[in-house]
């Protein structure tokens, strides 16, 4: 009797698949599967997501747009979903970002992309033009590989912006058919926007312009507005 036991048990153990999870200082984890005795270890990496996909750090105080109503709320802006985030009674809720008129935080709008795009339009509305910056999330992949012990394990959230111009000075909605000329990150190509190019380029190589931030666009947009050529 005891040795079909002590058979039985040897049995079960011989043919039991231990597994379990550890959390790595990366923010992932890994899974480990394998037999008791076995030099072979089935080892996976979790894979998690890195960054942020929201258009602000935190939530910001906002004036809401939409049907005709005026609602204030703290919210931020969930740019892969299309959703605006805010708290009621301590519990997350959820409008449709494409549903809104228009947002206000602070001095900029806010406003849902044509044809329900991923992201947001935020439009600074300036003397003589519109400056236009569309936020999108993206998501790098994990590049890991597992037998080389190289790449990155987890995956990331990042925050794209591309710039806008219009000449349109009242409107605030935009349709297909209004005239947004992209910016280029090009400096050469972008100074091709304006009517001098090589004043441009003396511009913003003297005064240190970085055309891929909004607050420098800005600075050169303002002095050169009439020197725009958007056709």
């Amino acid at each position: 009797m005891y040795k079909i036991v002590l058979v039985f048990v040897g049995f079960l153990i011989s043919h039991t698949i231990l597994a379990f999870q550890v959390t790595d200082n990366t923010g992932g984890s890994l899974s480990y599967q394998g037999r008791p005795g076995s030099d072979v270890y089935e080892i996976r990496y979790i894979t998690q997501n890195e960054g942020s996909k929201f258009l602000f750090d935190q939530n910001h105080s906002a004036s809401i747009y939409a049907n005709g109503s005026v609602y204030k709320k703290n919210i931020n802006i969930d740019l892969e979903k299309n959703l605006v985030q805010f708290n009621k009674n301590g519990q997350p809720q959820y409008w449709e970002l494409y549903k809104m008129d228009s947002i206000i935080v602070g001095n900029i709008r806010i406003l849902p992309t044509i044809d329900k795009l991923n992201g947001c339009l935020i439009v600074y509305q300036q003397d003589g033009y519109n400056l236009i910056n569309l936020k999108k999330a993206e998501l790098k992949e994990s590049n890991y590989n597992s037998a080389l012990n190289v790449g990155s394990r987890n995956n990331k959230w990042t925050v794209k912006s591309t710039y806008y111009v219009s000449s349109v000075k009242t409107s605030i909605y935009y349709s297909k058919n209004e005239n947004l000329v992209e910016l280029p990150k090009s400096k050469k190509k972008f100074s091709k926007l304006f009517s001098s190019p090589n004043a441009i380029l003396s511009f913003i190589k003297s005064e240190d312009i970085n055309i891929s931030e909004v607050t420098d666009l800005m600075v050169i947009l303002d002095k050169f507005s009439n020197d725009l050529s958007l056709e």
